[in-house]
């Protein structure tokens, strides 16, 4: 029998305190969601933040496909809709709850990048 490593995904999918996020479907503590949330809002603040999603925005939400699409084009640009439009809504929850950010809040035990992605089950369809 393999045993996978305890990582923070793994705890959040056995604590009874962790819950689906309804903005990623990922299984994760309160407290986590909310300094996702703080993380999005701080790295978009700004000019250079708002013009860069203003990118993202134009060559996804705002790209508009003819007739002709290729069926798997579109599903690609799906895909990149979603994540422009989860980090939206993380930056709206992050400012809604005025982000306090300082360097040793997000460097103490926090979840690597890595930690953060779904593929161990711990996604719902």
């Amino acid at each position: 029998m393999r045993h996978e490593p305890v990582t923070e995904r793994v705890r959040a999918r056995l604590d009874p305190d962790a819950a689906v996020s309804p903005i990623d479907g990922v299984r994760r503590k309160k407290a986590h969601e909310r300094e996702l949330n703080e993380l999005a809002a701080a790295a978009f603040a700004g000019d250079a933040g708002a013009r860069f999603l203003k990118y993202l925005r134009a060559i996804t939400i705002n790209h508009v496909n003819g007739p002709g699409v290729a069926e798997k084009e579109l599903l690609h640009l799906e895909g990149q809709r979603y994540l422009v439009a989860i980090i939206e809504r993380r930056m709206d929850l992050g400012r809604q709850h005025e982000p306090k950010l300082d360097s040793e809040r997000f460097n103490d035990g926090a979840p690597s990048g890595r930690d953060l992605e779904p593929g161990d089950g711990s996604r719902q369809a």
